[in-house]
């Protein structure tokens, strides 16, 4: 059990037989992000005052990307200082992060709002939403 957590931490994915790094480029887990993003993406927002504003949702990977480049970064840690628990990661639960910033448009007359969240990925490369 041992050697096969220290395989999980270096990103070996036991359901698909190779590590991560043979499986997704950098750019394919921003997209897998982005998809995965775009199925959670809530349909409104409400402002400080209460105001009840409406998201336009992105319809696809290509037009998130075209309103938002650079929007993402592949990153080992969530933040400066932060490592994912031990054990999580010799489960293989968690290997890496991507880092999402990207505008918010609304069907009301207003201004698109800047948002940003963080996507943690297995060594599987499958998405969930961070939350420390």
């Amino acid at each position: 059990m041992e050697f096969k957590g220290f395989v999980n931490v270096l990103g070996y994915c036991e359901k698909k037989g190779a590590n991560i790094s043979q499986l997704y480029s950098e750019q394919e887990l921003i997209d897998r992000a982005i998809k995965f993003l775009l199925t959670i993406s809530p349909s409104t927002q409400v402002t400080v005052e209460g105001r009840r504003l409406h998201i336009i949702p992105y319809k696809t990977v290509e037009e998130f990307k075209k309103i938002n480049p650079n929007c993402c970064s592949v990153e080992r840690t969530a933040h400066e200082g932060f490592t994912q628990d031990l054990s999580i990661r010799k489960q293989g639960k968690s290997y890496g992060y991507v880092h999402v910033a990207y505008l918010l448009n609304y069907e009301e007359d207003v201004e698109p709002s800047k948002f940003g969240l963080i996507l943690e990925f297995d060594t599987c490369g499958e998405m969930s939403y961070f939350s420390q």
